[in-house]
């Protein structure tokens, strides 16, 4: 063999790895490297021998042919297809929220004090702002929710994994017990934290006087990276900890997927420590913290001194008393809701307007 045949055959040396083994079927990986040498495909036809262990005797053989691609190429057109699939959820966040977005250009405009005279500028930023995966995954009142950003992270790594195998072996790959599992951990998570709302845990009552009254803004204007690990005015650690573990978990599967998801495998202990913190964080949702039992207490509170005052309007130590129960109330709704509180609104409310925010009362007759 001269030189120049030597070297070509180094270039397109075939390795080859037995991947499965069942009865009289075999699974085969190959890997040639540098074997396709333009930027699109290579038709190969390969012949597979088998050979026994002692005498190196023939004993099957077979033949096939096979497309090879780059992986360059393949790397390529999975991210060609990552930006349309992103694109397109973005045009729908777009479209979902196009008053949103107008509002928040024309804000943009304002604090950098320059004219909107360029539409390429304006479909620019907006595009930009509605491609922000916090702002895809917000929730009804704006904002950033940890749940859906968690299944929208995940279940986008698998599909371009999946959509990576499917380019560079022509076949759709099943995928692992593993898997399916942290699919259903996911969304069985993020359906629990959808069906608990943001006022969980306040009574009828108060939510009439959050909201009735416009104390507190329903819907913010744009949702924050803060708003993913943020709970009632502090860091939740157990929104940390399922964060963590879906970033850990999606750079596995980019690191291992690419030989095939359905041999993707993860240590069971992990996968139970996923579940114990996705618990976690729903649990913590449903059960009614400590911050909102005091906000109740400051309304309770608030009423009874509107109530006493309105016998008494002109007694200095009522008004006294009821100035100081809604000094309390601003402090902790101050607290929980940060901005989105309305101060100024509670500071004008009177004491009739508190006095008619009592629980409903039981129909007659009601035992």
């Amino acid at each position: 063999m001269d030189p120049t045949s030597k070297e070509a055959a180094k270039e397109t040396a075939i390795f080859t790895t037995l991947r499965e083994r069942s009865g009289d079927d075999l699974v085969v990986r190959l890997n040639a490297p540098g074997a396709a040498r333009s930027f699109f495909w290579d038709d190969w036809s390969i012949v597979i021998v088998i050979c026994s262990g002692n005498d190196d005797k023939i004993l099957a053989y077979t033949n096939t042919k096979i497309t090879v691609w780059p992986a360059k190429t393949v790397i390529i057109i999975s991210l060609a297809a990552l930006l349309i699939f992103w694109s397109a959820i973005s045009f729908a966040a777009w479209q979902l929220n196009a008053q949103k977005l107008e509002q928040l250009w024309q804000k943009h405009c304002e604090k950098k004090k320059f004219k909107d005279y360029l539409a390429a500028r304006r479909y620019i930023w907006k595009a930009w702002q509605a491609s922000n995966p916090i702002f895809i995954a917000q929730d009804s009142l704006g904002y950033g929710s940890l749940a859906r950003v968690q299944i929208l992270f995940f279940t986008t790594v698998v599909g371009v994994v999946l959509f990576y195998i499917f380019i560079h072996s022509g076949e759709l790959t099943s995928v692992s017990n593993t898997i399916l599992i942290l699919l259903g951990i996911m969304v069985a998570g993020g359906t629990f934290a959808r069906a608990t709302p943001d006022w969980y845990g306040l009574s009828s009552a108060t939510r009439r006087v959050l909201l009735g009254e416009g104390l507190i803004v329903k819907q913010l204007e744009k949702p924050r990276f803060s708003d993913l690990l943020e709970t009632q005015g502090e860091i939740d650690v157990a929104k940390v900890q399922a964060l963590m573990f879906t970033v850990i978990v999606a750079m596995s599967i980019v690191a291992k997927g690419y030989g095939g998801l359905n041999a993707f495998e993860l240590p069971e202990q992990f996968i139970y420590l996923l579940g114990i913190s996705q618990s976690a964080y729903v649990l913590g949702k449903f059960v009614p913290t400590d911050v909102k039992q005091r906000i109740e207490q400051d309304f309770e509170q608030l009423r009874q001194a509107a109530d006493k005052l309105l016998m008494d309007p002109a007694n200095q130590q009522l008004i006294n008393a009821f100035s100081q129960a809604k000094n309390s109330a601003s402090y902790t709704l101050k607290e929980v809701f940060l901005d989105r509180f309305q101060e100024s609104k509670l500071a004008t409310m009177g004491s009739d307007r508190f006095s008619e925010l009592k629980p409903a009362a039981a129909p007659s007759g009601t035992p």
